[in-house]
């Protein structure tokens, strides 16, 4: 499997000094804008008798760290590089569940596995992610469980941004540097095992019982899957996400739209570096879409409003999201 920024940096010389290391991750783009909120005040009231909370900014409020897309990288580097420790946990309790549960009925069965299934799932979703009053994102109450489980290992990923030794290694690509050593010292590693581990449990027991419906998190699952097959050339798994979300609607699956759906992504946001026949390949084979292969490029207005249209439909995905 390949890492797209996995042994980025070869030339020690150029980045010999921290500047030079931090103007090296900006012209990758591997460095983003922060916004810290700190304390709170209250705003206006609403019609409905809300009161709003407004962050407090100032001049401390603003700084840059690693991009959120490259601690997602590293958290899936360590995962394939550490895959003998993860699923062994699966199948120990597989045989625990099954010696525990032996010769009794299903209803005992189903409350015993649900009495697990939520031990495991509060180890990792707790009530201050759940109820973020700040608004920032977090996972939801009222979503299905398998979803905030597949929106927490993101949060898993996303710390490892604050792990700057494993940063500079992995860009550095010194694969020796992955080794049980790391494994015994890392905080945030052994969590993302931890997690791996725990979250093959609840997906087998969701499955054995059907405590809730798997078609939102299955369809996470493949996208992720496709994202991990062309990740080299996708630039994260938002824009995987974005993708799905457009071919979803049966408007934009002509050839017209696809067409301007990769001149978009390719030319105005930058995060896919793929040709036109490898993004045809890739629409065909993974999503809906009423075309074989997009064939040319349309130069006309027409073309440049469905960009457009495609720009206002990113800025909204990202709201949303």
């Amino acid at each position: 499997m390949q890492f797209k920024n996995f042994g980025l940096i070869s030339d020690t010389e150029a980045i010999k000094t921290e500047e030079c290391y931090i103007k090296f991750l900006k012209e990758k783009k591997l460095i983003q804008n922060t916004i810290s909120l700190g304390n709170f005040s209250l705003g206006n009231m609403s019609m409905g008798g809300n009161l709003s909370l407004k962050p407090e900014l100032n001049q401390n409020s603003y700084g840059k760290k690693i991009a959120t897309s490259l601690g997602l990288e590293l958290r899936d580097y360590l995962l394939e590089n550490y895959k003998g420790y993860v699923g062994g946990d699966l199948e120990l309790f597989k045989m625990k569940f099954k010696r525990k549960c032996f010769g009794r009925k299903l209803t005992y069965k189903k409350k015993k596995g649900l009495s697990y299934f939520n031990k495991y799932y509060d180890n990792w979703i707790d009530i201050s992610k759940e109820y973020n009053y700040s608004g920032l994102p977090g996972t939801d109450p009222s979503a299905p469980r398998m979803s905030n489980l597949f929106i927490e290992r993101g949060f898993l990923g996303e710390d490892l941004v604050n792990e700057s030794d494993i940063i500079r290694k992995y860009l550095f690509g010194e694969r020796d540097f992955f080794n049980g050593n790391l494994l015994n010292s890392s905080k945030n590693l052994k969590q993302i095992l931890k997690f791996e581990n725990e979250y093959l449990i609840l997906q087998y027991l969701n499955d054995l019982f059907g405590f809730e419906n798997q078609k939102s998190n299955d369809r996470n699952l493949i996208l992720d899957k496709i994202y991990k097959k062309n990740r080299t050339k996708i630039d994260s798994f938002d824009t995987i996400l974005f993708i799905d979300y457009i071919l979803s609607i049966e408007d934009y699956r002509s050839q017209a739209y696809g067409i301007a759906l990769f001149d978009f992504l390719k030319h105005e946001v930058k995060t896919i570096y793929l040709s036109m026949r490898e993004f045809s390949d890739l629409i065909v084979e993974n999503f809906p879409s009423n075309f074989n292969k997009l064939k040319h490029r349309d130069k006309s207005d027409a073309h440049d409003e469905k960009k457009n249209l495609f720009r206002n439909e990113w800025d909204k995905f990202f709201e949303d999201h």
